[in-house]
């Protein structure tokens, strides 16, 4: 029935003037978090300069860097309602329209528990796992180049470092991406079973009571609430496992980058004012790339 728009990628070109705007609130947004590592210098250049004028000139980059960052996240926040409520409207009436331009062999050849499956649990699948997912992954990735670039200028063997080993869990999507989509998958066609069924247990409710069959139906609609939990776990399963094994990937990878950023400051390759700066940097960066790569999952197993 989707296939009527010809591609679920027309949503983003009905939408493109929403996605502009957040594209550009993501760019102010990796800016936002790039002024962090500003105030972490300042913050370590403190200690040799404690006059008056250096803590108000701190606090004053402080709550201009608050107010920033507090700015362009809403506008982000903002742009990203106002698109998934625009494709929402817009999906939800592509899948009627087609339900009713049906004729009557083509409609009676599937249960209505179907349609109702689509309309409610497939739309809410992809608003959540997809559209969703697509500006946050614009979003982080924004703020990771922002970051890079800042640290760049810091030192451009750290940053070297830092641009070889932050993708090692990257990798995880690409290994057990399919794992995941095959488990979610699964579980939106039990789903749409339960769905299907449900309509038909109280659609016929009276043929129920006539027969006195209650203890019957109470035992298919447990049996179906089974195999629907039970696929759902196999996908929680597959979900979780490959978050924590890219979290711990990110984990490992910023360890290993805190340690030779430690060794290089200790060998003087590293002013010790900027260590905090460098730090901040570090973390920054990872966090947008294990963000993302969430994310990823989230829209392969969506798709």
């Amino acid at each position: 029935m989707i296939q009527k728009t010809g591609s679920i990628y027309v949503y983003f070109q009905r939408n493109k003037g929403h996605l502009a705007g957040g594209i550009l609130c993501s760019i102010l947004a990796g800016m936002g978090e790039t002024m962090w590592a500003f105030v972490f210098q300042k913050i370590g250049e403190l200690p040799g300069d404690m006059t008056k004028a250096a803590i108000l000139r701190l606090a004053g980059i402080l709550l201009f860097t608050v107010f920033y960052y507090a700015v362009s996240q809403n506008a982000c926040a903002y742009f990203r309602r106002t698109f998934l409520k625009r494709i929402n409207i817009q999906l939800k009436r592509d899948v009627f329209d087609a339900v009713l331009d049906q004729d009557m062999i083509q409609f009676t050849s599937s249960n209505s528990g179907t349609y109702l499956s689509v309309l409610n649990n497939d739309v809410t699948n992809l608003e959540n796992n997809y559209f969703a997912k697509i500006p946050e992954i614009i979003q982080q990735t924004f703020i990771f180049l922002g970051c890079l670039a800042v640290l760049c200028c810091y030192d451009v063997r750290v940053a070297g470092m830092v641009l070889v080993t932050v993708w090692i869990p990257a990798v995880v999507p690409f290994l057990l991406g399919h794992r995941i989509s095959g488990a979610e998958g699964r579980f939106y066609q039990s789903l749409e079973q339960y769905t299907w069924k449900l309509k038909d247990f109280f659609g016929g409710f009276e043929v129920i009571q006539s027969f006195q069959i209650e203890t019957e139906t109470k035992a298919l609609f447990g049996s179906c609430v089974k195999d629907v939990e039970e696929s759902h776990c196999h996908s929680r399963f597959w979900e979780s496992s490959c978050e924590v094994l890219s979290l711990s990937l990110t984990y490992g990878t910023l360890f290993f980058q805190i340690l030779c950023c430690a060794w290089m400051a200790a060998k003087g390759k590293i002013l010790a004012n900027a260590m905090l700066s460098i730090l901040y940097l570090l973390s920054s960066i990872n966090n947008p790339v294990q963000n993302a790569v969430r994310a990823i999952l989230s829209v392969k197993a969506a798709r």
